[in-house]
């Protein structure tokens, strides 16, 4: 019974944890700036952004979620055992 499952694989498909199932998160520098001023002006935006290298416009605020692509789902192998120890875990 030791290697019970530890050759069988099952997809686990489970609902993102990094943007929690919405498929966007935060650009990192717009989370920057808001730590430095909750609520900035939009010289203050500009600003911030000419610092980081934007000449232009700055990037979007929300951008797809690197984890799992914009799909709001990841997916990973596991082997049956480690499912079965996840589960009697809940």
């Amino acid at each position: 019974m030791d290697s019970f499952g530890s050759d069988v694989l099952i997809q686990v498909r489970a609902k993102c944890g990094d943007c929690g199932g919405v498929g966007v998160v935060q650009h990192h520098l717009w989370g920057e700036l808001f730590r430095q001023i909750p609520k900035p002006t939009d010289a203050q935006v500009s600003a911030f952004f000419l610092r980081k290298g934007y000449l232009g416009d700055p990037p979007p605020e929300e951008i797809s979620c690197p984890t799992c692509d914009g799909t709001q789902w990841t997916e990973e192998w596991v082997t049956l055992r480690a499912l079965h120890e996840m589960l009697s875990m809940m």
